[in-house]
């Protein structure tokens, strides 16, 4: 029986990217504010070291699966990682910081947001790339998933140039919201590649699915599918509660300030 320890190990590294990524922020976050373009190169260039090793691999078609840091290197194609910035970007906008220390990972957002779509461009290349390799010729066409790719790099492009602090000071604070609004859309766009990209794993190894040795990955397929969902309906739920308290918040203001404009009218009669 696999144990939870191989599990984890063998493939699910977005447990543990939470596990991980999530304090690492918290603890290096006054680091960030400071020293945001230091990290920008930093994991601009590990991005592409995995790029290029992935291509290598497929070229030669030797993957060294039996390394420690090869577990690393599967969810970084994935777009996992990317995915963990992005989450915490989502649910910073729907949760209100209660302390100094919240206040202060909300600070980074723009510099999360960064994180996201930099750690994400491995995944949109590689998958990219495997489309026009293998378009009229794989199993199950990488169709949709090029193009849901192609849709996030669209939408996200704007969001990640306008997420650098001297592009987002140039712009009307207005006219930022009104753009990064389109954020709603990207998210979707993202638990939708989410999906398709389990939808075609599930039909390209359906024949084998439940073979003894394909146990590992039957349960990864399930439990990270699990989790992306679990996420997304969290935030859906908790985006619609926010956008409606923020609504009768306004709607409030707007009765106060019509009362106090009529207080003012029948003072000046009186």
């Amino acid at each position: 029986m696999l144990s939870v320890l191989d599990f984890l190990v063998h493939e699910n590294l977005v447990i543990i990217g939470f596990a991980v990524i999530v304090p690492l922020v918290f603890i290096l976050r006054r680091s960030i504010r400071s020293h945001a373009v230091l990290y920008y190169l930093g994991i601009t260039v590990i991005t592409f070291i995995v790029s290029g090793l992935w291509i290598h691999w497929a070229l030669t078609d030797s993957y060294p699966v039996d390394e420690w840091w090869w577990p690393f290197m599967s969810q970084m194609k994935r777009g996992s990682v990317g995915f963990v910035f992005f989450t915490i970007v989502m649910f910073q906008g729907v949760i209100k910081p209660w302390n100094k220390a919240t206040r202060e990972l909300y600070a980074i957002r723009g510099e999360l947001s960064i994180f996201a779509c930099i750690t994400s461009f491995c995944h949109l290349l590689l998958y990219g790339l495997s489309w026009l390799i293998d378009h009229g010729e794989a199993e199950v066409p990488y169709d949709i998933l090029f193009w849901t790719s192609l849709l996030l790099l669209i939408v996200g492009l704007p969001l990640f140039i306008t997420s650098f602090k001297k592009i987002r000071f140039s712009m009307k604070a207005a006219n930022w919201q009104k753009l990064h609004k389109a954020s709603y859309f990207f998210y979707f766009l993202l638990y939708a590649n989410v999906i398709f990209v389990f939808i075609r794993r599930f039909l390209v190894f359906s024949d084998r699915l439940h073979e003894p040795e394909n146990l590992p990955w039957l349960i990864d397929t399930y439990v990270s599918l699990a989790i992306y969902t679990a996420l997304f309906v969290t935030y859906t739920v908790l985006r619609i509660r926010t956008d409606r308290n923020k609504r009768e918040r306004a709607r409030v203001r707007e009765l106060k300030r019509k009362a106090h404009e009529e207080g003012r009218v029948l003072e000046a009669i009186s």
